[in-house]
């Protein structure tokens, strides 16, 4: 009797694992898209099995993860898989052991993805805002609000993992079909202009000092993929403001005659302003990419002292015609950029092993300086020759504007001051203004030769030198060694 309870009790428990299993096989199949040779390999073996049965089983035991790698399923209690195709069980709050005709109940299944923050993105967007606007659903506008900010948010952070600036559009059409264009779609939409704002306020503030830090070129080259990446990205939203939702949008507000829809438009003159910007700094700067290249990976001395005169011109010609690089602080910049990009290659040539070969080291460190003397030797020139050119336009343009407006000017060999008279009283103006004026000429003369600009040049001349000295004084040593072998009192035939 007690042998056929014993049997009867085993039949049920296996029919019991058997149901459930036979539930993680079809929702495996189903989501997954695997064979079910891969399915019941999964089954088969004991320790998968026993992970499996720990989950239904244990109370304390909350979820199961299972992927498809290329040697089969695995399954995990802790441990997420870095798969593309994988899955979460997880057992519902009220749900301790999992029952075999509650299966369904009792368990939620998700998609695991490698970006969660796009998973659930798509998630909200096509699940949680549909149903909060299907007509069973009687939510508040308030949640209804603060469910379209959270799609916002899971936007905004999608496109920051891209290193992108995404716009966060709501679901407008779900929004439309609600309703009419009740007060609620109306505050969704005016935070989605606001949002939008202040994002491309963000945007349009640029760091360049620690955008430059972040790329791996030297020199002009890394300043010129910052202004590629910038364009790029001042392309990129105004693309998105092009779309259809975010016109449509745009285009409600403005129907309304919402103040949004009104400012947002000096917003869009700000973005395409500062890309024609950003367009010109590019223009100016890449024939000298071609140059500077060569520069930075060239090893002949000689073929590098025959770029350096043509960089020098093409620098000139970018001071005289760029509006951005004419201001002496971004002009500054690009020649602090340029001499280390000179210092870089010079390094190169003296290479690491100085002292332990003084021979090579004396005609390397020769080269070194004879690149960093060119360099200096071409911009010396260049700069005599754009000084007296800074004079004669500021003199030219202080003469048209006095002519022009009654302006007195007080000019220094530098420095011109405006002085207008305005109601008796004298009020001085800055030289470089108006801003708008095509005409103006801001004074900005080319650094001395021992200015902040050139302070890692000058120290990388100045320590090669004595490096110079150095080896040659090793030479001077050696060859007094050699001396003293071949006619020395230590020579044996003195013995």
């Amino acid at each position: 009797h007690y042998f056929i309870q014993s049997n009867l009790r085993n039949n049920v428990m296996s029919v019991f694992v058997e149901e459930r299993l036979r539930w993680l096989d079809s929702k495996l199949a189903l989501s997954l898209s695997v064979k079910s040779e891969q399915i019941k390999a999964l089954f088969a073996d004991q320790t998968s099995k026993d992970v499996l049965l720990e989950f239904l089983n244990n109370e304390d035991v909350r979820r199961l993860f299972i992927g498809v790698e290329s040697s089969g399923i695995t399954v995990s209690l802790n441990t997420v898989p870095s798969t593309d195709k994988s899955l979460v069980f997880l057992k519902c709050p009220h749900v301790g052991k999992v029952r075999k005709d509650a299966c369904d109940e009792s368990v939620m299944l998700f998609d695991l993805s490698q970006n969660s923050v796009e998973q659930i993105e798509g998630m909200m967007d096509s699940v949680f805002v549909p149903l909060m606007f299907s007509e069973d659903s009687h939510k508040g506008e308030k949640m209804m609000e603060n469910l379209h900010k959270l799609a916002s948010i899971l936007q905004i952070t999608a496109g920051n993992e891209r290193g992108d600036v995404v716009l966060p559009v709501p679901l407008l059409d779900v929004l439309l079909e609600s309703s009419t264009v009740s007060s609620s779609v109306i505050v969704i939409l005016e935070t989605t202009v606001i949002s939008w704002t202040k994002q491309i306020r963000v945007a349009l503030k640029l760091d360049l000092e620690r955008a430059l830090k972040a790329k791996s070129e030297i020199g002009p080259i890394a300043e010129l993929k910052v202004w590629e990446d910038r364009q790029a990205m001042l392309n990129s939203i105004l693309s998105q403001l092009d779309s259809r939702l975010a016109s449509q949008i745009l285009k409600e507000l403005a129907n309304l005659g919402n103040v949004y829809a009104k400012s947002f438009t000096l917003v869009v003159e700000d973005i395409k302003q500062a890309l024609s910007e950003t367009e010109d700094n590019i223009m100016y700067l890449r024939p000298l990419e071609p140059y500077l290249v060569k520069l930075a990976n060239i090893s002949s001395t000689d073929k590098a002292i025959t770029i350096v005169a043509p960089i020098v011109h093409l620098l000139d010609l970018i001071w005289r015609h760029s509006r951005y690089y004419h201001e002496p602080k971004n002009f500054k910049r690009l020649l602090r950029h340029l001499s280390a990009l000179v210092v870089s290659s010079a390094h190169r040539f003296v290479g690491p092993h100085i002292l332990s070969d003084t021979e090579n080291a004396f005609a390397n460190l020769k080269h070194a300086l004879r690149l960093c003397a060119k360099f200096r030797g071409c911009y010396l020139d260049k700069r005599e020759k754009c000084n007296e050119y800074n004079k004669e336009k500021l003199n030219e343009y202080n003469e048209n504007k006095k002519s022009e407006n009654g302006i007195k000017t007080v000019s220094g060999p530098f420095i011109t001051m405006h002085m207008k008279r305005h109601h008796g009283m004298f009020s001085i103006n800055n030289p470089d203004t108006p801003e708008d004026d095509p005409n103006r000429w801001g004074n900005s003369p080319w650094p001395a030769r021992n200015a902040a600009p050139f302070s890692v040049l000058n120290s990388f001349m100045e320590r090669a030198n004595d490096v110079l000295d150095l080896v040659h004084t090793a030479q001077h040593f050696k060859n007094l060694e050699n001396v003293a072998e071949i006619g020395g009192v230590g020579n044996k035939s003195l013995g």
